[in-house]
């Protein structure tokens, strides 16, 4: 029965990371594309000044979703496991009306203060009615992020997969045919980031909905159990309280990184300005690394990452139930996958970058950074599994140190070299923060593999398979 038991959860581990995986790469690739073709309709210029407001707008995003969705992750599988009755569905709840606080709230913000954010910040007044547009976009992009949660909590991933499928088909259906047939031949760089980051708040809206009649049909929530319930003032107080024990730690690391990260990609385009390019060759060097480039070398990790995400779920289980042995195996054999892969990727990258950079973006100057990023690739994609594994295992405290530090580091880093070295600074600062996070990350996640964060072993507690 144990082992019928076991064979179904990695059956499932496997069918949804594969269902995951083969939707993020698809939709990654549908991504660079999509990069492409706004080079050729926008230029780098106008690729740069997109991935200058997207800065600040994933700043709001970071408020905006607070953590929920791994919350939302964590303590719903935390319940399966300890056959909680009905808490799937109590904690779905807290956590649906803190996002749509958080979201309300940074929408407000994100609206009031566009023209201060564009003009002061950014620099470049051109991103003020993207910003408000954006800004809409934010309570839908909260609620999806819990209700994403909770289907990887309840190994029922294709339903995300499914949303974001539909959702990208959305965004480049409705953007595209407004760059084709309502831009007119004058339009300027503002009007068309206009309508891009326009069709990307349509396709959140539509996300939210298709998200939302996911949920509601789900069976899973639909027949948990409702007997045995506390109070509900009681239920509410003791979800809340465990939603806050994730989140607070999770949102601080993730307001202060977003914000540090904000900041060094403000920085990039003020740097090269003083290294000696002009306004328009700034944000254009700044599009083809940021905006093109990196892009590409980390289209290959969504199949990692696709997987690394479940481990959320299947290492919270094994920790509440004190299953070590578990623990050190999935963190062993996840990070040699990880180095295969990401090896072998970054030899494809080198050998194919000058082929990849004029194909995709018709200039050297891609390819040239795409061969200089490829070293990075293993660091890269390691650092994104040991981040996964470190949050199932209930160390977003120790992630939250080490992401600070590394965003700290890398504002720093392009503030001193940006202006003395140029873009080639920014490609050393990036080198430089992703092997600090990395050597920090896996030296506590071998802590795990090694035994050593071991703790004394409690009576397990019982498991009801039939738990939401």
């Amino acid at each position: 029965m144990e082992n019928a038991r076991r064979y179904n959860r990695w059956t499932k581990f496997i069918l949804n990371g594969s269902a995951l995986a083969a939707t993020s790469l698809l939709l990654r690739g549908i991504g660079v594309l999509w990069n492409s073709f706004l080079t050729a309709r926008l230029g780098a210029a106008g690729v740069g000044l997109i991935s200058l407001t997207m800065s600040v707008y994933m700043l709001a995003v970071t408020f905006a979703t607070s953590a929920v969705g791994f919350a939302a992750t964590k303590l719903v599988a935390e319940a399966r496991a300890r056959g909680v009755p009905g808490g799937g569905r109590e904690i779905m709840k807290t956590c649906i009306c803190h996002a749509l606080v958080t979201g309300s709230v940074a929408c407000m913000v994100l609206t009031l203060g566009a023209d201060y954010i564009g003009g002061v910040w950014l620099g470049d007044v051109r991103t003020i009615p993207s910003l408000r547009l954006l800004a809409i976009s934010l309570p839908p992009i909260a609620v999806s992020s819990a209700l994403s949660g909770y289907f990887t909590a309840i190994r029922k991933v294709y339903k995300n997969a499914a949303t974001r499928l539909l959702e990208q088909f959305v965004k480049l259906t409705v953007t595209a045919a407004a760059l084709m047939f309502f831009a007119p031949p004058d339009a300027g760089l503002e009007f068309m980031c206009a309508l891009v980051v326009g069709g990307a708040s349509i396709a959140e809206g539509a996300s939210l909905g298709i998200s939302a009649l996911f949920y509601i049909l789900d069976p899973v929530r639909r027949g948990e159990a409702k007997e045995d319930l506390p109070p509900r003032a009681e239920r509410s107080r003791s979800n809340i309280s465990l939603l806050l024990s994730v989140t607070v730690p999770l949102s601080v690391s993730a307001y202060v990184r977003s914000a540090l990260i904000t900041i060094e990609h403000i920085l990039v385009p003020r740097g090269l300005k003083k290294y000696g390019a002009g306004h328009e060759s700034a944000l254009a060097s700044y599009g083809v690394l940021h905006g093109m480039v990196l892009p590409l070398v980390l289209l290959p990790s969504s199949i990692l990452y696709s997987y690394a995400s479940l481990l959320v779920t299947e290492l919270a289980e094994a920790k509440a139930q004190h299953n070590y042995p578990l623990i050190r195996r999935i963190i062993v054999r996840a990070l040699a996958a990880t180095l295969v892969y990401a090896s072998a990727t970054a030899v494809v990258l080198v050998i194919w970058s000058d082929y990849l950079g004029m194909t995709l973006y018709k200039t050297a100057e891609a390819g040239g950074f795409i061969r200089a990023m490829a070293p990075l690739v293993p660091v890269m994609y390691l650092d994104t599994v040991i981040d996964c594994i470190l949050k199932g295992l209930g160390e977003q405290v120790y992630s939250m140190k080490v992401n600070i530090l590394d965003s700290a580091v890398s504002a720093l880093l392009v503030w001193l070299l940006v202006p003395g070295f140029g873009i080639a600074g920014y490609a050393a600062t990036i080198y430089i923060a992703e092997l600090l996070n990395f050597a920090l990350s896996i030296a506590r996640a071998a802590s795990y593999a090694l035994g050593a964060n071991k703790v004394a072993p409690q009576e397990k507690l019982p498991v009801k398979t039939n738990a939401a």
